[in-house]
């Protein structure tokens, strides 16, 4: 399946949707994080071999589907966007995303998330800076005039946490 999030409404009208320790955890700590785009060679490679791979292997393992590091340069310089998610002043995840086009409607799309080890390696963490980069894709795209924040795609298991978490 993949998690649609209908736009053209405040982020207020659409969180409202979501479990009040979502909204509480959102609510406390977006003030803590900025996400800034970044177009730097050095920042794409380092994004890509330290948060990106890591992160995809650590959920997947072996079976992994990795994107093809020139892959991710193209996307972040043309068709898309690279942002690094800073707490504070320390980079902890990233989003590499990109713009879709269907039937005459925008789609902004996350192709990718990225976190740190220290943050995928702890539970507690990624949840929160998961929930807060998920939160700050879905700003972008309102700021930004999209009619959907195309949240990527799960497996269609009614049992499945991922599928859970994007609903």
């Amino acid at each position: 399946l993949s998690a649609v999030v209908p736009l053209g409404r405040s982020v207020e009208e659409i969180t409202t949707k979501y479990d009040s320790e979502l909204r509480r955890n959102i609510r406390k700590n977006r003030p803590r994080y900025r996400m800034v785009q970044t177009l730097l060679d050095e920042d794409i490679e380092k994004a890509d071999r330290e948060m990106l791979r890591p992160y995809a292997t650590a959920r997947q393992g072996i079976h992994a589907a990795q994107f093809a590091t020139q892959e991710v340069f193209r996307i972040a310089k043309t068709v898309g966007r690279l942002d690094l998610i800073m707490l504070e002043d320390e980079v902890v995840a990233c989003h590499l995303g990109c713009v879709i086009t269907r039937g005459g409607k925008r789609y902004w799309s996350t192709l990718r998330f990225g976190y740190t080890e220290a943050i995928f390696s702890d539970a507690k963490r990624l949840r929160e800076v998961n929930s807060i980069t998920t939160f700050m894709a879905l700003e972008w795209a309102i700021d930004n005039g999209f009619d959907y924040y195309d949240i990527g795609l799960c497996l269609a298991r009614p049992d499945d946490g991922l599928l859970k978490w994007k609903r």
